[in-house]
């Protein structure tokens, strides 16, 4: 029996050898004939009548177009969704910068690796969440990526629920100038974040002010402060 093959946007092979136009044979079924369904249905049929063409069996050639056809058609529908993600990543994460990248140094204070992140950091630029220990010196223990969104707002991406932090997963952090007039410090950066929870072991305040390499905590009617490291 003569095999018949498939193609996508094409059809079957014609007892000639000449492949079968689907738009064509399904003239006047619009859309139809281009879908994947239409595709799949007209690779069945093509396949039952090659073979009837060619003194074969018409339902083992239709099986075979409808198998072959079938897959064809799966495997190109996984490569345009690959494509897709793949594209949208892209545009999403932007590129990843390090601490080498963005010229941070051991020696640096917390006000300076800040003015770095935001001079160096673009929006969808992504760092590990180690960078910004000048809210925590454990923060990267539970907070794995920060997004840049925009001119102020970085979203976190958290290392999970059990890490024991008390952030959610997309949390937002926002950094900004502020002064702290209780203090009679001015021109700290201010870090805010958004998506705090009650549970967790790590101590993370809602509101940090970063001052040259001091970190500075309003809990419980007091100012707290501690080095940044």
């Amino acid at each position: 029996m003569r095999s018949v093959i498939t193609l996508r946007g094409a059809g079957g092979i014609d007892a000639s050898g000449d492949v079968i136009n689907p738009t064509k044979v399904w003239n006047g079924a619009g859309s139809f004939a281009n879908s994947g369904l239409g595709m799949v249905a007209f690779g069945t049929v093509s396949g039952g009548a090659g073979a009837a063409l060619t003194r074969g069996n018409f339902w083992q050639g239709a099986v075979t177009g409808l198998v072959v056809s079938g897959l064809n058609h799966a495997a190109h529908m996984m490569g345009d969704n690959d494509n897709m993600l793949s594209n949208d990543d892209q545009q999403q994460q932007g590129k990843e910068v390090t601490l080498k990248s963005l010229g941070i140094s051991s020696k640096d204070s917390g006000e300076t690796i800040i003015n770095k992140i935001m001079a160096g950091m673009k929006p969808g630029d992504y760092a590990s969440g180690d960078m910004f220990s000048f809210i925590n010196s454990d923060v990267g223990d539970y907070i794995k990526i920060v997004t840049r969104i925009d001119a102020n707002n970085f979203k976190i991406t958290t290392k999970g629920m059990f890490t024991g932090a008390a952030l959610k997963n997309n949390s937002t952090l926002t950094i900004s100038r502020a002064n702290i007039p209780a203090l009679k410090i001015n021109g700290t950066y201010k870090i805010s974040i958004n998506g705090l929870t009650s549970i967790g072991r790590g101590q993370i305040y809602q509101n940090v002010w970063v001052n040259d390499n001091m970190r500075y905590m309003y809990d419980n009617n007091k100012w707290l402060q501690a080095k940044v490291k």
